[in-house]
């Protein structure tokens, strides 16, 4: 019986399912440190010069706005990746831990971002509507 199964599986196509992958980067314009020698703009462009050569479909940045506040200069990262053609989406404006704060504060960072992402998706309408949970912690 095994070797008939066995033999009924090796002869048998089997079909492909297909499957959809989405390459997405958190935490634009600015995570983390970087080496002195190289500017966000820089890493930025870089990444996406790299996406571009391999064809990629569009590829959202989810951005924290608090850091164009911050260091002003990273407004730019946002501006090249619109610029490039990649769509940009709400990962909420500080980039608080929905464990550590109250549901309507949560909320609040979530809209708090939404100025921003409107002024730099105006032509998508709603595009810019997708949101990623903060270290990807639903709460």
């Amino acid at each position: 019986m095994f070797k008939t199964l066995c033999l009924f599986l090796a002869l048998t196509p089997l079909h492909a399912v297909a499957q959809q992958l989405a390459i997405t980067f958190d935490d634009l314009p600015a995570h983390g440190p970087k080496p002195a020698s190289v500017s966000r703009l820089q890493i930025a462009q870089s990444i996406l010069d790299t996406l571009k050569q391999q064809h990629m479909p569009p590829v959202y940045g989810f951005i924290n706005g608090v850091r164009t506040e911050e260091a002003p200069e990273t407004l730019d990262v946002l501006h090249a990746w619109r610029a490039a053609g990649e769509p940009l989406a709400n990962h909420t404006w500080s980039h608080p831990n929905f464990n550590d704060t109250s549901s309507s504060q949560f909320i609040a960072n979530i809209e708090a971002n939404q100025p921003l992402l409107r002024t730099l998706m105006p032509a998508a309408s709603d595009d810019w509507r997708w949101f990623r949970y903060p270290y990807l912690n639903e709460g």
